[in-house]
């Protein structure tokens, strides 16, 4: 997995180990991860509906379903750090 920041934009490229697809993402300004299969032809996108992201334009495909569950993984993970730097924050 890459993440890059540029430009008041997200990137980051995951790839599913059992489909073998791999999509580049953009974080739009409005929340949504939009990414563009080539394999497909198609544009990819999720939408994050409380604490998980969902899948939004095709992103709902069972073809999917791999990069989803990163992509949920990947916010639990975050939403474990960021609560981890709050409780440092409030004993330093």
């Amino acid at each position: 997995m890459l993440i890059r920041f540029i430009a008041y934009c997200v990137y980051m490229i995951l790839k599913d180990k059992d489909t073998g697809k791999e999509l580049d993402f953009e974080l739009l300004p409005n929340g949504i991860l939009k990414a563009y299969d080539y394999h497909c032809g198609w544009d990819v996108s999720f939408k994050k509906v409380g604490d998980t992201w969902q899948g939004h334009m095709n992103g709902g495909y069972v073809g999917y379903k791999g990069i989803l569950n990163q992509l949920n993984l990947l916010q639990q993970n975050l939403d474990a750090v960021k609560a981890l730097m709050k409780d440092v924050k409030e004993i330093a």
